[in-house]
């Protein structure tokens, strides 16, 4: 297990969404990303995320959120479900 912090890009869906996540201690701990419009399925959350949109707007799950409006927060073993209209973006803290 390394000590270093390090950032590792992520990409899915074809190059949709675009993703870097910074990692410390083997484990992320913060990512920011930007979404193109589709709807996008990530499976399950493996620890509590907590997103926010930071531009744009993306339903999460189902619930639109836009940026500046709060947060959405994600347990362990819920789905994360992204959709939206326009290219968005968001950051993300995995507590």
């Amino acid at each position: 297990m390394s000590n270093k912090t390090e950032i590792e890009e992520k990409i899915y869906f074809d190059g949709n969404v675009k993703s870097h996540r910074a990692i410390k201690k083997d484990k992320p701990f913060l990512s920011v990303g930007m979404v193109l419009p589709g709807k996008y399925d990530f499976g399950t959350a493996k620890t509590t995320e907590i997103i926010r949109v930071t531009s744009g707007a993306i339903k999460i799950n189902g619930i639109l959120h836009y940026a500046g409006a709060g947060h959405c927060t994600i347990a362990p073993g819920d789905k994360i479900e992204f959709a939206t209209e326009e290219i968005s973006s968001y950051i993300c803290r995995y507590n």
